[in-house]
């Protein structure tokens, strides 16, 4: 799969789970926290890592360890609140986490953090 179609999917999850999450109220920075975890910590468990981990090689599905989702879900959450903040007098709030998304996919992708993965966490199923 073309990781720009895969940023912009990864871009719309996130815009979903903001809405859900933004129905709460919740304080801003909290609210990018949770939505940073719940990205990554959801991925893992919804099984949409298996699904990416699948497109790269047939039969192939995520493996986790609980502690190393939580930690990485931890700090995908640091790293929203810290781009939703610089963001937040830029751009229209309720694009925020698709921006966040997109931006954070294309530079894993580019800096070779998701071939890491791919070679790390995808296990054949």
């Amino acid at each position: 799969m073309n990781y720009l179609i895969e940023s912009i999917l990864v871009g719309i999850y996130a815009t979903i789970l903001y809405f859900i999450l933004n129905s709460f109220n919740l304080n801003y920075t909290v609210l990018l926290f949770l939505l940073g975890f719940l990205k990554h910590f959801l991925g893992y468990y919804l099984g949409i890592q298996s699904v990416y981990c699948g497109f790269y090689k047939q039969g192939s599905k995520a493996v986790n360890n609980f502690i190393l989702v939580l930690l990485e879900s931890t700090l995908e959450g640091i790293l929203f609140i810290v781009l939703g903040t610089l963001l937040k007098t830029k751009i229209n709030i309720n694009i925020i986490p698709f921006v966040i998304s997109l931006t954070i996919h294309i530079i894993f992708e580019i800096t070779g953090v998701h071939s890491f993965f791919l070679k790390n966490r995808c296990k054949d199923g």
